[in-house]
């Protein structure tokens, strides 16, 4: 509880010196070898929600397992969208590349 304390003291610390609010309702704790009791103390004093695996961090999904081909289509079909809007336009080999590039 000491370390959680610490944590979330020097999340405050950055939020009162960035200008930046820590949303709880946004944020989520993940526990690993924790007591069912542990959990429930952190999560109160937190006031942060458990997280699930898998989630997904800037649209990409992670996991501490493998993913599924399934886990990526969403991000596939997004990369496809895009590449497919400029598919009309004549754009170089590098112009191509640019591309690719501002989309992964």
């Amino acid at each position: 509880m000491v370390s959680v304390s610490i944590i979330l003291h020097r999340l405050n610390v950055f939020g009162e010196t960035s200008g930046l609010v820590i949303n709880a309702a946004k944020s989520f704790i993940f526990f690993a070898s924790v007591s069912r009791d542990m959990k429930q103390a952190i999560l109160s004093l937190s006031q942060f929600t458990e997280g699930s695996f898998p989630f997904k961090y800037l649209g990409v999904p992670l996991s501490p397992h493998r993913l599924l081909a399934s886990h990526f289509s969403p991000l596939i079909h997004k990369l496809e969208l895009g590449i497919q809007s400029w598919m009309g336009k004549h754009l170089s080999y590098a112009g191509r590349l640019d591309l690719i590039k501002s989309i992964m």
